[in-house]
């Protein structure tokens, strides 16, 4: 089992992953494969928006997606406010694994890693996000006018500029304590 990112993939392999995504059972993951197989994704949540997929061999078992932007109005969102985790998904047959914990924490992960000190999420659960740490911070609007309920993280350690791409510098081995 491992986390893959969807636009790191092959042409064959995103058709794929599309054509397992559109199986869910959440009418979310028919609006998420429609917005990837007209390549919008990144165009109406950020040109950084990543979208974690969950597999095990080819079979996709859970997903989510780390953006710069959520479905909240850009009226009632605060410019500091991303990154956003969205589209948190396991499959009715997978569920019960802790997958979708597995993939906040690696989403969490990547935003420090990118230097966000804090990370977003928006839904309608009741104490399901609680249980990884996100707190209820207000009640605000998604673009279909619903009312939603927003939760942040605080993300510990955050090493600025230290993401995967540049921990090798001398600057962020200086800071974690390396030569």
């Amino acid at each position: 089992m491992r986390i893959i990112e969807y636009f790191e993939q092959s042409n064959e392999m995103q058709k794929c992953l599309r054509e397992q995504i559109v199986q869910g059972d959440w009418r979310a993951t028919k609006y998420l494969y429609a917005v990837l197989e007209q390549e919008k994704l990144k165009a109406r949540y950020g040109k950084s928006t990543r979208l974690l997929l969950l597999v095990e061999d080819d079979n996709l078992l859970a997903f989510c997606t780390l953006a710069e932007r959520d479905e909240i109005t850009e009226e009632e969102t605060e410019p500091d406010m991303k990154p956003w985790i969205g589209f948190v998904y396991t499959f009715p047959k997978h569920r019960g694994n802790r997958y979708s914990e597995k993939l906040i924490r690696h989403a969490c992960e990547l935003a420090k890693d990118d230097g966000y000190g804090k990370i977003y999420l928006s839904s309608n659960e009741v104490g399901l996000y609680e249980k990884y740490g996100f707190v209820f911070l207000k009640m605000l609007h998604t673009v279909w006018g619903e009312e939603t309920q927003v939760f942040m993280k605080e993300l510990k350690e955050v090493r600025k500029g230290c993401n995967s791409k540049t921990r090798e510098d001398s600057d962020c081995n200086k800071r974690k304590g390396g030569r």
